[in-house]
């Protein structure tokens, strides 16, 4: 509902793997409780990274509950943020 607030058509980009919400201009965003269970990890990383490549795009983000950090591998950035941070420094149109 957030996103739909700042005015954005939302989708979502499947590959071999998914991600949770794509709109034009934006970044690839996927949302996970959390990513400690390796598996899990890997599934939200790679897909994020997936699509980056397929889109040409630099970064992407995970929105989890309470974990943030970076990641970078080759030449893109994934940043891991809680979902709160996210909201806080969205502005609402």
């Amino acid at each position: 509902m957030h996103l739909r607030r700042q005015g954005h058509e939302l989708s979502y980009v499947q590959k071999t793997q998914e991600v949770d919400f794509y709109w034009q201009g934006g970044e690839p965003l996927n949302v996970c409780w959390d990513i400690s269970s390796p598996s899990t990890r890997k599934r939200e990383i790679n897909g994020l990274l997936e699509v980056l490549q397929a889109l040409h795009l630099p970064s992407g983000r995970i929105l989890t509950r309470d974990h943030a950090e970076t990641i970078v591998v080759d030449d893109k950035r994934v940043e891991v943020t809680p979902a709160w941070q996210y909201f806080l420094e969205q502005p609402e149109r």
